[in-house]
């Protein structure tokens, strides 16, 4: 009886692990590629839908201190360690080799059904 418990919990710890690391798909309104102002390099700015803002912020909620994963499609853009909860309607995907990188992820982020990723990082 014990063994099945534990082989029940150990079933169930890596079940939840694997939902964990599936991608949840945010919907995006607008993206658009630029250069930081300051810094001079390459970003896009993002503007989450109201639904995706939502949803952003509860995910960052709820992973305070772990790193994630930003996606495009199935390719990782960038993986940042959140730092706070993120509700804001806007935010900006930096760290990009250049500018054309960054106008090929806001051409993908730009149309009607328009989704950003989000996982917890695969370390």
């Amino acid at each position: 009886m014990r063994r099945s418990l534990l082989a029940l919990l150990a079933g169930l710890l890596l079940t939840l692990g694997a939902v964990a690391a599936e991608p949840m798909a945010i919907s995006v309104e607008s993206a658009e590629a630029g250069l930081d102002e300051f810094t001079g390099l390459p970003l896009v700015n993002v503007r989450w839908s109201a639904e995706g803002q939502r949803a952003f912020a509860q995910f960052t909620a709820d992973h305070v201190g772990k790193r994630v994963d930003l996606m495009v499609g199935k390719a990782v853009v960038t993986s940042p360690v959140v730092q706070t909860v993120l509700d804001m309607r806007d935010i900006q995907i930096t760290g990009l080799a250049s500018l054309d990188e960054a106008r090929d992820i806001a051409g993908r982020l730009t149309g009607k059904k328009a989704r950003l990723f989000v996982r917890l990082a695969r370390d």
